[in-house]
């Protein structure tokens, strides 16, 4: 069984989740076009994937 995390443990995956979507979105990193969509995504997916954590973090501190 999964390990449920505290809010401040939820909180701080949004963060890092966050800011990992943040540093791809930076489009000097790479060249290539192919790439630079390839990281558009995963950051897209970051994102949705960071205020997930967030929401959880917000309903566990609530109860």
């Amino acid at each position: 069984m999964a390990k449920r995390l505290t809010p401040d443990e939820l909180y701080a995956r949004f963060l890092a989740l966050k800011e990992a979507a943040d540093h791809l979105r930076l489009l000097e990193w790479t060249d290539s076009k192919t790439e630079r969509e390839q990281g558009q995504q995963v950051a897209d997916l970051l994102m949705r994937q960071a205020y997930d954590h967030l929401e959880r973090a917000q309903a566990a501190s609530a109860n």
